[in-house]
């Protein structure tokens, strides 16, 4: 039994340089930078459509298209 273990970790070994070579990403790192990307999304999703709400009640104000008043220059 000893000696299957023996050749269990020598080829585990093996895997893991192999796999280091390719500069493959574990599933954990996949796994964070995937959430790290959904919880932007629904970032994005949500300053957008706070976008649109302030864009309605600048246009309901009637001011959208008049240019901001300049500031004195001091």
């Amino acid at each position: 039994m000893d000696m299957k273990r023996e050749i269990e970790a020598m080829v585990m070994d093996k895997v893991e340089k192999i796999l280091t070579r390719m500069n493959l990403v574990r599933r954990e790192e996949f796994e964070v930078v995937r959430l790290m990307a959904e919880q932007a999304r629904v970032k994005q999703e949500q300053i957008l459509e706070k976008l649109a709400d302030l864009e309605k009640l600048l246009e309901s104000q009637g001011t959208k298209d008049k240019p901001a008043p300049k500031q004195p220059r001091k």
